[in-house]
């Protein structure tokens, strides 16, 4: 941190920053990238983020398994490197049924390699699958659960292989399972015997925890909507898992 503010020192100081306008993006991209020379985007719009057919010197393409293959290769065709940063053991991207329908057609009709398979594949999956022998990292040091969190994550999915950094401070019930009684309590993707099991036995428990710090995470957007209207709170949020990926409670 200490080069990088360095060398950002050397460029930036003593000199007049110019102010650009949207329309310069497109105009004049390279006298905005030696002010800005970091441009942050999303797969689909780093495209036309600049002049058309403007190619980086380098993309990242972060949550990668989180990518569809059509915008990751939007994000491929504007870059001289790229850098797939990703996890296969985390969430995939998620594609409606008509996607899958219409990709699988496509692929019937053009006889699409398995490694372009739209509706099979994230980009980072597909980028591992074309290219075997492209090198990877991996990025090994864990700073944010709890150790008996993370470590049944360890065990399960990396095969023992993550350094978990935090600490175990003896801390009770850091993780715990809650089983509600067999039967068919759910109708579609609502299941109130859960809804009812989380604020009439959970949500109890967890006092004096402040409201803003807890998360309720749901499998299903219809789940997710039913359980934040029973509450009618503001400050205990509910949100599927897709949405909830990468945050803290």
């Amino acid at each position: 941190m200490q080069l990088l503010k360095h060398r950002l020192a050397g460029n930036y100081n003593n000199r007049a920053r110019k102010r650009f306008t949207l329309d310069d993006l497109w105009r004049q991209p390279k006298a905005f990238l030696d002010e800005y020379p970091v441009i942050l985007s999303t797969t689909f719009s780093v495209i036309t983020s600049l002049e058309s057919g403007y190619l980086f010197d380098c993309v990242i393409a972060d949550e990668a398994s989180q990518v569809d293959l059509l915008s990751g290769v939007l994000a491929m065709g504007c870059a001289r490197k790229l850098v797939v940063v990703g996890d296969p053991m985390q969430l995939p991207n998620v594609l409606t049924g008509q996607d899958i329908k219409r990709a699988e057609e496509v692929a019937l009709l053009y006889d699409v390699p398995e490694y372009c398979r739209f509706e099979r594949l994230s980009l980072l999956s597909a980028v591992r699958a074309a290219f075997p022998e492209l090198p990877e990292t991996l990025l090994r040091e864990h700073y944010r659960c709890h150790p008996k969190i993370i470590q049944f994550c360890n065990r399960k999915f990396y095969g023992g292989e993550l350094l978990v950094m935090t600490r175990d401070l003896g801390e009770p019930d850091v993780l715990k399972a809650t089983v509600t009684v067999e039967g068919r309590h759910a109708r579609g993707t609502i299941n109130q015997r859960q809804i009812d099991e989380i604020t009439q036995q959970v949500l109890p428990k967890l006092r004096p925890i402040n409201p803003d710090d807890i998360g309720i995470v749901s499998p299903f957007r219809k789940q997710a909507d039913r359980m934040q209207s029973t509450f009618g709170l503001d400050e205990i949020e509910v949100d599927t898992v897709h949405k909830y990926q990468g945050r803290e409670k």
